[in-house]
């Protein structure tokens, strides 16, 4: 039995800050492109590229913090018991933050739609929800990771 550790580790407040950049960072940029705010300055589809580049950029940041990235995805056999632990309180909190941000983002969706806040939905915003599912649905069970541990140096 191994543990996964890294040297030159990030501390808990540096990476909380970094998975908050990206999550947040992309929310913006893809709220303002599905704005349509840039259509009649940029091609949707250049739009589009940004935003892609920008969800593979959040992976790779996250994936950055490597023992994070490396805890998600190791056999049982690779940690110990509290990483085992911690690791399935992580996944259990991604499954559940994720359906519940699936389930309200259907519920706000059916809500603009019903108030004709938004008349049309076309491809700027299909490409901005589904750069946003995939970011956040490969990096979440790290990002919890990442935020939940404390290093040894941390206590």
């Amino acid at each position: 039995m191994g543990n996964i550790s890294a040297s030159a580790e990030l501390g808990q407040a540096s990476r909380r800050i970094v998975i908050a950049l990206v999550y947040v960072g992309y929310g913006l940029v893809a709220f303002t492109v599905a704005s349509e705010k840039f259509d009649h300055l940029v091609l949707p589809s250049i739009q589009t590229l940004v935003i892609g580049i920008l969800a593979w950029l959040g992976v790779w940041l996250i994936s950055r913090m490597s023992r994070h990235w490396r805890w998600g995805q190791a056999p049982d056999a690779m940690l110990d018991e509290r990483e085992i632990a911690v690791r399935l309180r992580a996944y259990y909190l991604s499954y559940v933050l994720f359906n519940s941000i699936v389930f309200l983002s259907l519920i706000a969706l059916s809500f603009v739609t019903d108030l004709k806040i938004m008349t049309e939905i076309g491809y700027s915003q299909i490409s901005a929800v589904l750069w946003g599912v995939f970011l956040v649905g490969w990096t979440l069970p790290s990002a919890i990771l990442a935020w939940i541990d404390r290093a040894v140096s941390d206590e």
